[in-house]
């Protein structure tokens, strides 16, 4: 497992990812910010694939990543760990 990239790497990658187009299920968005990416990215550091999951809101609204979304994070996960 990979544990720190050099400088600017992270920022590099996000940046990258930001600019790719995704097919979001349900969404006329088809672009992710790189917030959201980092915001992401730092979840699953902390607490795994898990953290990812679907979570209850306290407003009864689900939130988190969609499946085609976790599947393209995934792969890329894979490739930072090797």
């Amino acid at each position: 497992s990979r544990e720190a990239f050099e400088r600017g790497e992270l920022k590099r990658i996000i940046t990258e990812l930001a600019k790719q187009r995704y097919d979001i299920p349900g969404s006329r968005n088809a672009y992710l910010s790189e917030k959201t990416i980092e915001s992401w990215y730092y979840r699953w550091k902390k607490g795994g694939i898990d953290a990812l999951s679907p979570a209850k809101r306290v407003d009864s609204d689900y939130r988190a990543m969609d499946l085609p979304i976790m599947s393209s994070w995934n792969s890329w996960i894979q490739t930072c760990q090797a």
